[in-house]
């Protein structure tokens, strides 16, 4: 008794010890949730205080307020709260986190679609209290962000009015400069008078501020609009950006900080028009302090209804950008995706987060993204979900760890697999042999070994990001006839996977007298199938040989053990995607993906 009272406890601390080390790898750092609201609102912003989430955003009821929801940072709901001067239509902007436990709620006012709009800024305490309101006295001015400098406040927004107040007949940037208590100090007119619309500013380098947006440049085409201003509004430059032949939607939608002194700037880029839709891509351009272009990257495959909400600085060194994407019509299905890429562009990880199936009526529109302090990311927004949530709209959540994972269903499909895809049925000694592999996992850069020997270093996801990354792995053998291959694959958290094929070596510079050749010929078909896959053997059988089908996570789903010349696979119950077949027998071996339709 005794001694099992021993090895009970070897097995606690020993779980307890997998689990310390398991947290260590990066796979719990953070508390990971997927929530939806029954709040009849959609969340447009939120900030992180006190180990509380903040949303703000607007309730969708008959008479609209501003609406706000806090949340214990396990997504567990703790309050709500409505405001507002008066029923209208309030567009939320964003928070100013002040001391002594005080938040700011900066947003538009319209009484209704007909009347001018005011600017409302609420304060309220980390219980939702309202302390006090200011509605600002200039009419039809727009708030679209702010930033804080020096002691001062900075916002800007969309402005029909000059210097000088008058009217001016196309958009401009506003300058607006206020003391701690936001009393106005400074109010300026920016830009080049030519519809301009602002969507934001950020503190730059070299104490500047700068503002973006878009510029109607030509009449015709919208381009990526950046000006560089100091605290007093006079402008040191501005830029322009994106393909200027063709349309730049909605410009610059935010920017962030690089590591190496740099800016990320993203928004929409037009990409081309198809039977009357248009399809955009995601776009980041990344500028030295300079603000000149080191490199622009379009992310993901073009679509249609693309959106870009928000991209921020993560504490480890990177950038995350934050999309609404519809892969059929702006009016189908609309999910949203972070990706995740270093200072050189090159892709780390990507999510899609929604709940249910895309072939129904689903809508996750997430809004604002933000790190938290356990070093994972929040988001927010709305869901209508006609299988999981329902016909109304519901304010949406979602908190993830730093490798995006939200606990519900966003890593589901990314547990680490390799997969050779197709093993030459002779290569040479000495000489490299090009073998094609496909693999996925949670965090790139991945590493690849061949037989215990580093062939492929620093490898990222592509732009286009797909699930799988296929490539060419080199091998040189250093001795002839049947050997194994053990691929490996390793990701930075540590965390390793393999696949085992066999092939012929020989020695082709000596000719083949003194070797036994590789003697069959083995044929895969059709490919792509829809009902049945055959796998046909062409030479002299000896013994017994195995057809395995593997499905897209690298498990097996069917295997067929037989010596007859043909074996047939019946994959017609089997959902759409891709497959990989391996044959493996006596003196033979092939793997090839084959795609089920």
């Amino acid at each position: 008794m005794q001694q099992s009272r021993k090895h009970q406890k070897v097995k606690i601390i020993f779980f307890i010890v997998f689990l310390f080390i398991i947290k260590l790898s990066g796979f719990s750092q953070s508390t990971e949730f997927f929530k939806t609201y029954n709040l009849n609102a959609k969340l447009f912003n939120l900030t992180e205080y006190n180990n509380s989430i903040y949303c703000n955003g607007n309730s969708m009821l008959a008479n609209p307020k501003i609406f706000l929801l806090k949340t214990k940072s396990d997504g567990s709901f703790e309050d709500t709260a409505t405001y507002g001067v008066d029923t209208g239509y309030y567009v939320l902007k964003n928070f100013i986190s002040l001391p002594n436990n005080k938040l700011i709620i900066l947003s538009q006012y319209q009484r209704s679609f007909l009347s001018i709009f005011k600017q409302y800024l609420l304060y309220i305490d980390t219980g939702l209290t309202k302390v006090k309101d200011s509605l600002y006295p200039t009419i039809n001015l727009e708030f679209y962000g702010n930033a804080k400098n020096n002691g001062n406040y900075y916002f800007t927004g969309g402005t029909s009015y000059d210097d000088n107040g008058d009217s001016i007949p196309k958009g401009n940037f506003l300058f607006l400069k206020t003391d701690s208590e936001f009393n106005i100090i400074s109010r300026k007119s920016i830009g080049t008078i030519n519809s301009d619309y602002p969507w934001g500013l950020i503190n730059g380098y070299n104490n500047n501020l700068l503002f973006f947006g878009f510029t109607a440049y030509n009449e015709s085409k919208d381009a990526w609009y950046l000006i560089n201003a100091d605290t007093s509004g006079q402008v040191i430059g501005q830029y322009l950006y994106g393909n200027l032949s063709n349309y730049n939607d909605e410009g610059i939608k935010s920017i962030s900080l690089g590591y190496d002194s740099s800016y990320f700037l993203t928004g929409i880029m037009y990409q081309y028009e198809s039977q009357g839709n248009y399809y955009s891509s995601s776009a980041v351009i990344k500028t030295d302090r300079q603000f000149n272009v080191l490199f622009t990257k379009n992310i993901g495959v073009p679509t249609t209804g693309l959106t870009v909400s928000k991209i921020i600085s993560i504490s480890d060194g990177n950038q995350a950008v934050l999309n609404q994407r519809t892969p059929l019509t702006y009016e189908a299905n609309i999910y949203s995706q972070v990706t995740k890429f270093n200072n050189d562009g090159d892709i780390l990880w990507w999510r899609n987060y929604m709940q249910g199936d895309t072939t129904q009526y689903i809508r996750y529109r997430a809004w604002d993204m933000i790190e938290t302090s356990d070093k994972g990311l929040a988001f927010c927004g709305s869901a209508i979900d006609t299988i999981n949530v329902g016909p109304d709209m519901e304010a949406w959540l979602v908190k993830t760890d730093s490798l995006g994972c939200d606990g519900l269903q966003s890593c589901n499909d990314t547990a680490l697999v390799i997969n050779v895809t197709q093993v030459p049925d002779t290569i040479c000694k000495n000489d490299t042999a090009w073998i094609p592999v496909t693999f996925k996992g949670r965090s790139a850069p991945y590493s690849i070994y061949a037989n215990n020997t580093l062939v492929l270093d620093s490898i990222y996801y592509p732009n286009t990001l797909p699930l799988w990354i296929d490539t060419l792995m080199p091998y040189v053998p250093l001795n002839t006839g049947m050997q194994q291959i053990i691929v490996k694959i390793k990701d930075p958290w540590g965390w390793q996977q393999s696949d085992t094929v066999q092939t012929y070596v020989k020695n082709c510079h000596q000719g083949f007298a003194s070797e036994t050749f590789y003697k069959y010929k083995i044929e895969i078909y059709p490919n792509p199938a829809t009902t049945e896959v055959h796998v046909r053997i062409r030479g002299v059988l000896n013994g017994e040989y195995t057809v395995t089908l593997y499905d897209m996570q690298g498990k097996p789903v069917q295997k067929i053990i037989t010596s007859a010349p043909e074996a047939t696979l019946d994959i017609s119950q089997l959902p759409q995607g891709i497959y990989t077949i391996r044959v493996l027998g006596n003196n033979m071996v092939r793997s090839e993906r084959v795609v089920k339709k």
